[in-house]
């Protein structure tokens, strides 16, 4: 009964310090030293190994992120990150172990939504963004450097689909592209769907707005016209940025030589910004690559889909 009692008065409690602490974020913005420097996105179509490159690049390099822990406080994530301290709050974590791009422990890497969605909302194509929520958004992104004294790193799915909009509201972004084997791509996500609540059926992760899911008979279809599509919007919109600002790195390359890659990706930074990130240790020498496991005949309905689909949808 103790624990019954204990556990209603949780998450008021929770839910009064959150509300104190937006209070006080404008203060915490303000009072938090600034690092205005470009800072970093990663991107890519889903289960490509965007997550793994997150975690690598949190716990590697010197940088700032949405942590876990600061995203248990989303309208507060530089006070937050002033009260925890720049090792707590973005010590980065060694278990590469995730769930659909969430991780386990506190210091690991979060996509960040909560904190994109309460500003930005859940479309892939946000409105426009007034002049005033644009200075507080890169406010709260040059304060959270600051502590770290890093740039500023983020993964999640929708921003692939939000390239040009990141790229207006944080001038000289630099975006990390990672890319994987089409097939074992598609073979991932319809993985992905089988273990999700909705089961086979339901979709899983982003849905670019030329994709009409009505077109689609098929399970296998609707993934590799999510593939497609996706595909298509990414290459347009890294296609109109300076080519010094994008990266691209299969995952198999990031998992053959974490160490070369994470040395890559500071060194291209640098070239792009003059600004040179620290490389805080060295990660493990080699990483296993992981292929999908799937019955024959999921391999083929993709991949003839797949075929079917390359080139077939227009960026806009």
């Amino acid at each position: 009964m103790q624990l019954g009692r204990m556990g209603k008065t949780v998450k008021p409690g929770r839910d009064i310090a959150r509300a104190v602490f937006a209070q006080l974020e404008p203060v915490a913005r303000r009072m938090a030293p600034k690092l205005d420097i470009p800072p970093i996105f990663i991107v890519g179509l889903p289960r490509v190994g965007s997550t793994l490159a997150s975690i690598l690049a949190t716990r590697h390099l010197r940088c700032a992120y949405f942590s876990n822990l600061l995203m248990a406080t989303p309208a507060s994530p530089v006070l937050t990150a002033m009260l925890a301290g720049p090792r707590r709050a973005f010590g980065g974590t060694d278990d590469l172990a995730n769930r659909f791009g969430e991780t386990n422990c506190s210091q690991g890497p979060s996509q960040g939504y909560r904190f994109w969605n309460r500003h930005l909302g859940t479309s892939e194509t946000p409105a426009p963004l007034d002049e005033a929520r644009k200075a507080m958004m890169r406010q709260t992104i040059a304060a959270l450097q600051g502590i770290a004294g890093g740039p500023f790193i983020n993964k999640w799915q929708k921003n692939g689909l939000r390239i040009p909009f990141l790229a207006d509201l944080f001038p000289g972004s630099v975006f990390i592209e990672i890319t994987r084997d089409p097939l074992d791509t598609a073979l991932s996500i319809l993985s992905a769907r089988r273990q999700s609540h909705g089961g086979e059926a339901g979709w899983f992760s982003v849905r670019p707005s030329t994709l009409t899911l009505s077109d689609y008979v098929s399970v296998h279809e609707q993934i590799a016209a999510q593939v497609a599509a996706t595909r298509a919007i990414i290459d347009r919109d890294l296609g109109g940025l300076p080519k010094a600002n994008v990266q691209t790195y299969a995952y198999t390359t990031i998992c053959a030589d974490p160490k070369g890659w994470l040395r890559l990706v500071a060194l291209h930074y640098e070239a792009a910004t003059g600004i040179p990130i620290a490389l805080r240790d060295t990660p493990a020498q080699k990483l296993s690559a992981r292929h999908p496991l799937a019955e024959k005949a999921d391999q083929h309905l993709l991949g003839a889909a797949l075929a079917r689909f390359e080139g077939a949808f227009p960026a806009s």
